[in-house]
């Protein structure tokens, strides 16, 4: 940088002068300077001349110039005896010696130029960057490193960290594989062969464990991983092992399930697979919307309507395989047994829509769908998207979604009829009547795993059972709404319910049961057990279980409440039968549930009551319920639950029991009562209270 003032003196031989301008000396010699450092030197220009003389420039010249700058004054003007001072600054940023030289241009005809050497050297610098203790000039050989110092302590990290320009050998990466020596590589001249290298069939010890496996055979079925065992921690896989259909490559060939043993090119493992792999000429039609019309309903050839399709059914395997497209169907069914089976990755692929009802199954009719979406039925009376009078409907992986019943049933309907489920998801469905998703008249329902969410009813926002059996296994009700009784289920006069394993939550209803209303019901083959109610809540009485009408008979047991609401009594559960003498509420955790009681049984509603649990009630008092019913054993305790976060958001929450829980061994002994002996957990130990206990707890 430079500023205007007034110069030293002008001789283009660079000669000083007593005449004209007298500059104060020739060079300026700066010396030793640390880098990242400055100094400044001052030099003057006197004018002995009668008339006056202009600087016009100073400028840096030669070699090195960007560690140099000159100052000067704002007067660019001498008159005779006046002085100039010029500041020149030496400011080095390398380890160098630099030479410059400084031009001072005037308006002196005889000194129009004149030159001042420079010389300076820039040395190690004073800095602490790293705040190591020590700065280059004390010998930091890496001052951006505070583990880079004279003396410090050698590290294992390929760096020379006491500076004395040597790294330890064991530092020395020599095969580049990210490991040292010192880092437990135990052969720094194989790069693959390091810590946690993935075993390889290469006779070596891949790893640096100390132990070289490529011969073990660590799941004892004979052949060890570098003998071709795919699988080595699983003694069921193994090369030349029968395929099976399971979901694994059991022999290891690199395929899942991939057995045909007719040569029909179908695998009759897969959703969409054989159903006779011993005949070649069985095997299921194709049906693909955007097929050439002449198709033989081959995967090379589809059909390109469902009636070619159902027209041409196989007569062994009668299933149809809908490639992913959107099917607009109205199909009436009564001739025996047709599958349809999504032939998409997902049931999102394949979508089954009507301006009405997708399909309508009278007695002789069975229909399974399989891997495929139902959506968007409308039925004008009972059966949004699908009605069984009579007939059999299964549903493997489907997702109903958004069907509206103006009867019963929004999604599906059943009359003297069967419904079986395996993992199905009833989502967003609607009846202006009874059962949100599903109504069952004089029926057969088995579900495995299915999924109910946001379905609304009048009676059972997901479920209506009206003298119907129903066994539900590992399924979930989430968010259904009833505008009368049961939340997610409501049955009337049932003639058996088994729900185990199962989780309600968040489940609304305006009058009784916020997940479950159950009105006359009298067998004792029933239970609600295993299952956790969280969440649910009910504008009258039972957040979670009401009980009702002239008789309740069944088994509620190892079940966990937590955080249900009722405006009314019963904040868990309610009961009101006139015979509930044979309803058992037993070996049952209630938690944190808001209400007046978590338990509650009108005076001449008898029931036997015992091994239960209860805390945190807001009701303080946490049951009531007539003394004849007290089969003993009930607590109120802390269950010591893993985890409750009581954010309204139920997957936040581990409901099992810590170690050293009071409920763990804390149930019933096996024994009592006769229809249901048998009390003790799967592992063979005393009951635990809760869902965890108990023979119906999930495995």
């Amino acid at each position: 940088m430079m500023l205007f003032g007034l110069l030293i003196f002008a001789c283009s031989e660079k000669e000083t002068t007593t005449s004209g301008l007298v500059v104060s000396t020739e060079s300026l010699d700066f010396g030793e300077q640390p880098i990242y450092t400055q100094e400044t030197q001052t030099f003057t220009i006197t004018s002995q001349e009668p008339s006056d003389v202009s600087i016009l420039s100073l400028t840096l010249t030669g070699v090195g110039t960007d560690d140099w700058e000159v100052e000067r004054g704002d007067d660019t003007e001498l008159s005779m005896g006046e002085l100039l001072e010029i500041d020149v600054t030496f400011k080095p940023q390398e380890l160098n010696t630099t030479t410059p030289e400084l031009q001072i241009r005037t308006t002196l005809e005889s000194q129009d130029k004149i030159y001042i050497a420079l010389s300076g050297t820039g040395t190690e610098s004073i800095d602490d960057s790293d705040e190591d203790g020590y700065s280059p000039a004390d010998g930091d050989c890496d001052d951006n490193d505070a583990s880079r110092y004279p003396n410090a302590e050698e590290i294992c990290d390929g760096k020379d960290n006491n500076c004395d320009e040597i790294i330890p050998e064991d530092e020395v990466d020599a095969d580049v594989d990210g490991y040292r020596l010192c880092a437990d590589d135990c052969d720094d001249n194989d790069y693959q062969v390091y810590p946690g290298a993935e075993e390889i069939c290469d006779q070596k010890d891949s790893d640096c464990d100390g132990f070289m496996p490529d011969n073990e055979d660590f799941d004892g079925d004979g052949y060890p991983l570098c003998d071709g065992d795919c699988e080595d921690e699983d003694p069921t896989i193994w090369p030349d092992n029968p395929e099976i259909c399971d979901g694994i490559d059991n022999n290891c060939s690199g395929g899942v399930d991939d057995i045909d043993e007719d040569g029909d090119g179908y695998s009759p493992c897969l959703i969409n697979g054989d159903c006779d792999d011993n005949d070649p000429t069985a095997y299921p039609i194709v049906l693909d919307l955007s097929a050439d019309p002449d198709g033989d309903g081959s995967l090379d050839a589809p059909y390109d309507t469902l009636e070619m399709a159902l027209n041409n059914l196989d007569p062994v395997c009668r299933t149809i395989v809908m490639m992913p497209g959107t099917y607009n169907i109205n199909l009436e069914w009564n001739d025996g047994f047709v599958a349809f089976n999504g032939g998409g990755a997902g049931p999102e692929e394949v979508i089954l829509e009507s301006g009405g009802r997708i399909a309508d199954l009278s007695s002789g009719g069975s229909i399974r769908f399989s891997n495929l979406t139902i959506q968007n039925g409308q039925g004008s009376g009972d059966g949004g998207a699908v009605r069984v009078q009579g007939g059999s409907l299964t549903l493997e992986q489907v997702h109903l979604y958004n069907n509206h019943a103006v009867g019963d049933g929004g999604a599906v309907s059943i009359s003297d009829g069967s419904l079986t489920l395996h993992n199905a998801i009833f989502d967003s469905n609607s009846s202006e009547d009874d059962g949100g998703a599903i109504s069952m008249l004089s029926g057969i329902l088995i579900d495995h795993g299915s999924h109910y969410l946001s379905n609304t009813g009048t009676r059972g926002g997901a479920i209506l059972l009206d003298v119907s059996d129903a066994q539900i296994t590992g399924a979930q009700f989430t968010s259904n709404v009833a505008s009368s009784t049961g939340g997610a289920i409501a049955l009337s006069a049932g003639t058996l319910l088994q729900a185990q394993q199962s989780v309600f939550s968040s489940n609304t209803s305006t009058e009784k049961g916020g997940a479950i209303f159950i009105g006359n019901h009298a067998q004792q083959d029933s239970y609600i057990r295993n299952n956790i109610f969280q969440g649910n809540i009910t504008s009258q009485k039972g957040g979670a279980l009401a009980f009702s009408g002239a008789i309740s008979s069944m088994m509620v047991a190892n079940n966990t409440f937590v955080d249900n609401q009722s405006a009314q009594q019963g904040a868990a559960i309610f009961g009101e039968a006139t015979d509930s003498t044979g309803l058992y509420i037993w070996s049952n955790i209630f938690f944190a549930n808001d209400g007046n009681y978590a338990l509650y049984l009108m005076d001449e509603s008898i029931a036997s009551i015992g091994y239960n649990s209860a805390f945190l009630t807001t009701s303080v008092v946490p049951w009531y319920f007539d003394v004849n019913g007290d089969a003993g054993e009930n607590r109120e305790e802390d269950p010591n639950f893993i985890n409750f976060s009581n954010d309204g958001d139920p997957t936040n929450d581990d409901f099992s029991l810590s170690i050293g829980s009071p409920m763990i061994n804390a149930g019933p002994s096996n024994g009592d009562p006769l229809f249901y002996s048998t009390w003790e957990d799967l592992d063979g130990t005393a009951n635990d209270r809760g869902h965890l206990g108990g023979q119906g707890a999930a495995q």
